[in-house]
């Protein structure tokens, strides 16, 4: 019995090193899946901040304007600033340039130009965001060629405007760039409440840090040494002269 005991014994000596590291070695450790960064890019590498964006598209007044100018070319240009990237406050230059037409004076080149204050809101998800924009300012035209038509009573060629858009926004993998579709409707109640319609596709350009960036730089400042800290703030005392 003592001899079959010493046996089994020296047989699970011999197997436990062979066996169990073995196929602990093969099997090995399943972790838990990664997303792609290629197909869902993390937010918090996007950039906040400073940002400009370019949109360029055909432009159509609507309203008792339709009757004197026909479709145009539209641009616009906006500078903001980007708190988070659901909001954002900014400036925004929309230019249309088209032809004026009243059956007597014909194809007569008229541009207008509008310049707002705006706010930006937008619901993101992941790469994607849609959102609503708009803001208030003032506009003024290349001529007086409305007052010819009849539209207004003065030649007066300024006056009060506002504008609202609805965007919808898809981040690239670069951490600054996105583009998208645009809607925006600019009003000009001096023209009877008419008004011009933009429908553009734009690049935005984030020119700041990312959420990712900001939150690594605080971890860095916090993991100073309180020596250091106090170090970088100890001016030099100048040495006495003999």
């Amino acid at each position: 019995m003592t001899g079959q005991l010493a046996w089994c014994a020296a047989m699970l000596s011999w197997l436990g090193p062979a066996g169990g590291p073995a196929d602990t070695e093969d099997v090995g450790v399943v972790e838990a899946s990664t997303p792609d960064p290629t197909v869902f890019p993390d937010p918090d590498d996007f950039a906040t901040g400073l940002a400009v964006e370019a949109a360029a598209g055909p432009a159509a007044p609507l309203g008792a304007t339709q009757r004197l100018l026909g479709p145009a070319l539209g641009a616009t240009a906006r500078l903001g600033y980007e708190i988070r990237r659901w909001v954002a406050v900014q400036v925004a230059g929309h230019v249309q340039s088209g032809f004026y037409d009243d059956g007597v004076i014909v194809h007569e080149p008229f541009q207008q130009f509008t310049y707002t204050a705006e706010t930006r809101f937008a619901v993101p998800f992941r790469r994607f965001a849609i959102g609503l924009q708009g803001g208030a300012g003032v506009f003024h035209v290349s001529s007086n060629l409305l007052q010819i038509g009849g539209l207004v009573p003065d030649p007066r060629r300024y006056g009060f405007a506002w504008d609202a858009s609805l965007f919808f926004d898809v981040h690239t993998l670069s951490k600054g760039f996105s583009l998208g579709l645009v809607t925006t409707f600019v009003g000009t109640p001096r023209f009877q409440q008419a008004g011009t319609l933009f429908v553009q596709l734009y690049l935005r350009l984030g020119l700041g840090a990312s959420t990712a960036e900001r939150r690594a730089r605080r971890r860095a400042k916090q993991a100073r040494p309180d020596g250091d800290r106090r170090a970088a703030h100890v001016r030099p005392v100048p040495a006495r002269q003999m």
